[in-house]
């Protein structure tokens, strides 16, 4: 059964400190720990696919150290051809 906590507790604030709007627009971008995000590199790259996704774009991520390299790109267009179908089939 959960417990009350009666002491004060201070939450870790994982800042990231990241203009997204500039990001998405295009190009290669390193995101520097430290200057750009204090907390875990995993939820600055849940957070980068998030913000893609709310704007129509896809993400690339890729660790380089404690760094994170991100690169927003459009989705590639989907094909509007019907399937091939041999005759007689």
């Amino acid at each position: 059964m959960p417990q009350s906590v009666t002491k004060a507790v201070q939450f870790r604030s994982n800042a990231i400190n990241v203009d997204w709007d500039t990001l998405v627009k295009g190009g290669t971008w390193r995101l520097v720990k430290g200057d750009d995000f204090t907390g875990p590199r995993r939820s600055l790259v849940v957070v980068a696919h998030r913000e893609a996704k709310a704007r129509g774009k896809k993400v690339r991520t890729i660790s380089d150290g404690e760094d994170l390299i991100v690169e927003f790109f459009a989705p590639p267009k989907r094909s509007t051809c019907k399937p091939y179908r041999r005759a007689g089939s």
